[in-house]
């Protein structure tokens, strides 16, 4: 349990961390495995919201009242509905700790299921770095390493809400294209650029219809690919993703903010 932690150049870069995500992890607590927790270092308490706690089947009673507000969450103090403490394994055997955290539930809406601050950070003697979207901490074990939830888990856009159909005349025979031949440089940057695309599904996009997805067809040394989801060079793409953001804001266009495609002003 006295091993020293250290982040070096053998520790894994993720590409996601380009775009400075947040460190977010899961814990098992209550016999659940408990997704998409931030680990908030500027958070002076651990939070659980009110919806998980219900999901953990937990109920009102077994929660201790709490009279300070919490400040920091959008708009006025938040008055918590109380306080639990429940036990919470991170990481895998044999490298793994279980701690009793001491958990505020607030009923609020947020995209995490639970806050894992200072006060849990510090019992398990972690240290998170954005950099490498990863926790470390001691273990009996030796040093456990926990990483950022991945791609598979992120929902993406639920298809009853935006789909992305091709305008197509049914009239217009479809032409088959032939493969090209090009330079071994050339194949080399088509296949990185390949690669990029079948990396960027940590962008939540919107998916192409179904029917439509062979007619976004292209053909590589590496094999033939498709667009699952629509790619904004497409003509009606605009469009679509416009009337996406108009579902998604309905409520705030026109009173807090304004949304074109995906440029968005918030008013105050």
């Amino acid at each position: 349990m006295d091993e020293e932690i250290t982040f070096g150049s053998r520790d894994a870069v993720p590409l996601a961390s380009g775009n400075h995500e947040p460190v977010v992890i899961d814990v098992v607590t209550s016999n659940y495995r408990v997704k998409k927790m931030y680990v908030d270092q500027g958070s002076a308490v651990d939070i659980l919201f009110h919806r998980v706690f219900k999901e953990l089947g937990l109920e009102d009673r077994q929660l201790t009242p709490v009279r300070t507000p919490l400040v920091g969450f959008t708009g006025p103090p938040v008055n918590p509905k109380g306080m639990i403490t429940l036990m919470v394994t991170v990481g895998q055997a044999p490298k793994c700790r279980t701690i009793p955290v001491n958990f505020v539930v607030v009923k609020q809406q947020s995209p995490y299921n639970v806050f894992l601050g200072r006060p849990a950070l510090n019992a398990l003697r972690a240290i998170p770095f954005s950099l490498h979207l990863s926790v470390k901490f001691p273990t009996p074990g030796g040093i456990a390493e926990v990483f950022a939830w991945t791609v598979e888990d992120m929902p993406g856009i639920p298809t009853d809400l935006a789909v992305h159909h091709l305008n197509v005349d049914p009239c217009f025979k479809l032409v088959n294209q032939k493969k090209r031949s090009f330079t071994p440089e050339r194949n080399e940057v088509i296949k990185k650029e390949v690669g990029k695309l079948l990396e960027s599904r940590i962008i939540l996009k919107i998916e192409m219809a179904e029917k439509d997805r062979e007619k976004t067809s292209f053909i590589t040394e590496e094999g033939t690919y498709c667009y699952r989801t629509m790619p904004f060079g497409l003509k009606n793409a605009g469009a679509t993703y416009q009337r996406l953001v108009n579902k998604l804001f309905q409520v705030q266009i026109g009173r807090s903010m304004e949304v074109y495609v995906d440029d968005m002003i918030v008013k105050s």
